[in-house]
């Protein structure tokens, strides 16, 4: 059977569908190459503490090639640091709490205390790590551990470095990406990063979240591609390092809702990282939300829980569409599989800015 001769008017017609077609795929590459060509700014936001400095770690793991051996040896006297710090904490809570830690540790503990007072953290010899790990089987100190909250502060990856001490003596030990991941130092300073994902470049710059650092947030707000907002969800019960008398979490939706309600904000998207997830499955086991929301009603669950905080944060803007991710930052597949979906959400952003 032959094939039928296309006529005048069918060539012509087939002719402007595919133009039609051209021009939509010019239109869309066009659009693609500016997302390229464009640099997202993303301004890291939260109260101090949350874990918006382990995410700019993370970034230089995933997407610029990780930590070298120099960066990794530097990190040993901060590990040192946090370690003491973490030590001294817990001899001051014991105090606090009125638990006995053990005659036999009298001497440890204050000499862990001069060293931490006296900065003496660049290199700890074998002696006090076996002291250190000694210490840490004592019982009053393991309840003080898990006994922390509002009556004294605590590094909240103290559970993970006293699980690990042990292998902090070795002197051929290189802390691991996890090591670096859950060592804190507080940002005193603005920080910017600066990497690519697929082609489109991030600059990610995190402000302190102390409150004597939030006067500075306002520098950084012109030009925002998204507000990126870090909420700990295992602060419910513990207060501010500068303020004794004001609950964490209070001030981080309190801040929250002064963020996303500000002029500067109303076409800028949101999105909020629910962080600590790790840490809240555990402790919400033990310690009901109502110590903190009075109007908290249910069971001390992880869903309960985590879905009466996510409404309360969701509440603070409710005509405003607010992008939410429950985290762990020290979870990097976690973050990699979060941070993959905020790209997604920022790049249909700028298209769509670009009239696409």
């Amino acid at each position: 059977m032959a094939t039928p001769t296309p006529t005048p008017n069918g060539i012509a017609q087939r002719y402007k569908e595919q133009k039609v077609v051209s021009r939509a795929i010019e239109k869309q590459l066009k659009s693609e190459k500016r997302v390229l060509a464009t640099e997202l700014k993303l301004l890291l936001l939260g109260t101090g503490d949350s874990g918006k400095s382990t995410i700019v770690k993370q970034m230089k793991i995933l997407h610029m090639k990780g930590y070298s051996q120099e960066d990794r040896l530097n990190h040993r006297s901060l590990i040192n640091r946090n370690i003491l710090e973490i030590f001294n904490s817990l001899i001051d809570g014991c105090s606090i709490l009125n638990l006995q830690i053990a005659p036999k540790y009298e001497a440890i503990c204050d000499k862990i205390s001069d060293m931490y007072l006296g900065r003496k953290y660049q290199h700890l010899d074998k002696q006090i790590w076996e002291d250190l790990e000694a210490l840490s089987k004592d019982e009053a100190i393991k309840t003080a551990l898990i006994s922390s909250g509002s009556k004294f502060q605590i590094h909240s990856s103290a559970e993970y470095f006293l699980a690990s001490i042990g292998k902090f003596s070795d002197s051929n030990y290189i802390p691991t990406d996890q090591d670096i991941l859950w060592t804190r130092v507080s940002t005193t300073s603005i920080t910017e990063t600066r990497f690519s994902v697929k082609g489109i470049n991030f600059r990610m710059i995190d402000v302190g979240g102390q409150r004597g650092h939030r006067d500075k947030w306002i520098h950084y707000f012109e030009d925002v591609t998204a507000i990126l907002f870090v909420v700990s969800l295992s602060e419910y019960d513990q207060v501010l390092e500068e303020d004794s008398t004001a609950n964490r979490m209070t001030e981080s939706i309190k801040v929250f809702n002064d963020t996303i309600n500000l002029k500067w904000f109303s076409e800028v998207p949101i999105i909020l990282f629910l962080n600590k997830r790790d840490l809240f499955s555990e402790k919400i086991k033990r310690t009901n939300l109502n110590v903190c929301f009075s109007d908290y009603q249910g069971p001390s669950t992880y869903e309960d829980g985590l879905n009466f905080i996510r409404k309360k944060l969701l509440a603070c803007n409710k005509s405003k569409s607010i992008y939410t991710h429950v985290t762990a930052a020290t979870d990097t597949s976690n973050i990699s599989a979060v941070f993959d979906a905020v790209k997604d959400i920022l790049t249909r952003q700028t298209m769509e800015d670009g009239g696409i």
